[in-house]
């Protein structure tokens, strides 16, 4: 997660410092998606090569997903047209 948010603070400030300076962007936005993509992927890479911990993922996940779920359905319901 560390990493992600490195290279995301360092693309929005790279983009922020060259359109104050030049008035121009560095990279166009299918560029910075690309930037994204990629720094996604590598980090997911690195999270794959973690050892697993199921049981703790079970308790977290499983608890979480289903309170998440409760929560879109009753918005679902209350917010349907």
């Amino acid at each position: 997660m560390q990493f992600q948010l490195t290279i995301n603070l360092v693309a929005l400030v790279v983009a922020f410092v060259a359109a104050v300076t030049t008035g121009e962007m560095p990279l166009n936005v299918l560029q910075l998606l690309w930037v994204n993509l990629i720094m996604d992927a590598l980090a997911a890479l690195g999270n794959f090569s973690l050892p697993m911990r199921s049981l703790y993922m079970d308790q977290l996940f499983g608890f979480h997903l289903t309170k998440e779920s409760k929560w879109q359905m009753a918005m679902d319901i209350l917010l349907d047209d």
